[in-house]
């Protein structure tokens, strides 16, 4: 696996990381608990997505192809 698609891999794990964040922020708010103006993990999470669909790029022109379903939402597999 070449370094780009383990810095992909690496990517996709932190989203699903901020995802969850993201949920429990959303469950605070709703009790009250956190700011609704602070948007410092939305924020945070914009620029992870945006950097996984750089990397995604740069992994797609390595292997000279797209990349499949599995290997877009999944990662890619260790070999």
């Amino acid at each position: 696996m070449s370094q780009k698609q383990q810095e992909y891999n690496l990517l996709l794990k932190r989203i699903g990381n901020a995802e969850a964040m993201l949920n429990n922020i959303d469950s605070l708010r709703a009790e009250g608990k956190a700011p609704r103006e602070d948007n410092y993990y939305i924020d945070a999470f914009v620029k992870l997505v945006l950097m996984l669909g750089e990397k995604g790029i740069e992994v797609e022109n390595e292997l000279g192809r797209k990349m499949t379903y599995e290997e877009r939402h999944r990662g890619f597999i260790h070999k």
